[in-house]
């Protein structure tokens, strides 16, 4: 908003309800791009944290890791 040359920010939050379930230190990932293997992927994870555990579906279009 522009007031007599002068910028005036506006912040808007939407109203958020609260979560249904509890907070996890699990992700969810899918929409993985191919070809890849599962090395690479536990790899790319690796960078980011100490993995705990991990599973992939037989088909590879998801993972859950903790």
């Amino acid at each position: 908003i522009l007031v007599e040359n002068r910028t005036l920010t506006v912040a808007l939050f939407a109203a958020v309800p609260p979560p249904q379930r509890s907070p996890t230190a699990s992700l969810r990932i899918d929409k993985f791009l191919r070809p890849f293997t599962l090395k690479a992927v536990q790899e790319l994870l690796a960078k980011t944290g100490t993995i705990r555990s991990f599973w992939m579906d037989h088909i590879k279009t998801h993972c859950y890791v903790t």
